[in-house]
């Protein structure tokens, strides 16, 4: 289990830097994408004394961000593996989070949730659906167009109050979830969402936001816990 979890914490701890790497090129092709990820960044030099202690400062900020990123998602790592150590499932799930990690970083840093990771995310679940245990490919594929149908339904009743809707990226992202999950565990992932999001925008003090980071969190709880009791008041049971 503790190999797992520093897996997670590594991949974590570099998903800011990432990230920051990520907005450089955009748009850009999937192949591109990767190499600047993954490329070593440059650091600044200066002889300017001011400059140089507020390029320390947002180093400094940075580098705490990077380990609040790394310490919640070996949280969220724990609370997933102690559930599915005795499943064959751990490996799928540690790549899930994974995602959801620099999905969440690209998100707070960009606003989208790009396509080059969410697509991919989408056939690791049907993927996971086939190899993993859990989960039939049926129930994935459903889990899918669930993703899909539940932001449309949301924003046609929202319409005259938010006319945009939800972004592509929400969508595409919902559907990936929907893969891995199935359809009652992505409603309850989506309700928990909202609950996520409106105690973030708490602490944050912003009535709006990446919603990202939210949906994530509110996954791996999905993922943690059984919900199997609410299916009946949400009409699955």
């Amino acid at each position: 289990m503790l190999e797992y979890l520093i897996y997670i914490a590594v991949f974590a701890l570099f998903c800011p830097a990432m990230a920051s790497r990520f907005d450089k090129f955009m748009p850009a092709d999937p192949a591109t994408a990767i190499v600047y990820m993954l490329h070593k960044p440059r650091f600044t030099k200066t002889k300017n004394v001011a400059r140089a202690k507020l390029f320390i400062g947002l180093w400094r900020k940075f580098l705490w961000r990077s380990v609040g990123f790394a310490v919640l998602a070996l949280l969220c790592g724990e609370l997933v593996i102690r559930q599915q150590y005795a499943s064959g499932n751990v490996g799928w799930y540690v790549v899930l989070i994974c995602f959801l990690s620099l999905l969440s970083a690209i998100d707070i840093r960009m606003c989208i949730l790009p396509d080059l990771l969410t697509v991919p995310l989408m056939a690791l679940g049907v993927a996971y659906a086939v190899y993993g245990e859990g989960l039939s490919p049926e129930e994935s594929v459903l889990g899918i167009g669930g993703g899909y149908a539940l932001p449309v339904v949301a924003s046609v009743l929202m319409y005259k109050f938010a006319p945009r809707g939800m972004g592509g990226g929400d969508v595409k992202m919902l559907m990936a979830l929907g893969a891995w999950l199935g359809v009652e565990k992505l409603i309850i992932a989506v309700v928990l969402s909202f609950i996520v999001f409106v105690i973030i925008s708490v602490f944050t003090r912003k009535k709006s936001g990446p919603y990202g980071p939210a949906l994530s969190i509110a996954t791996i709880i999905a993922i943690s816990y059984d919900f199997s009791c609410l299916y009946p008041l949400i009409g699955l049971g």
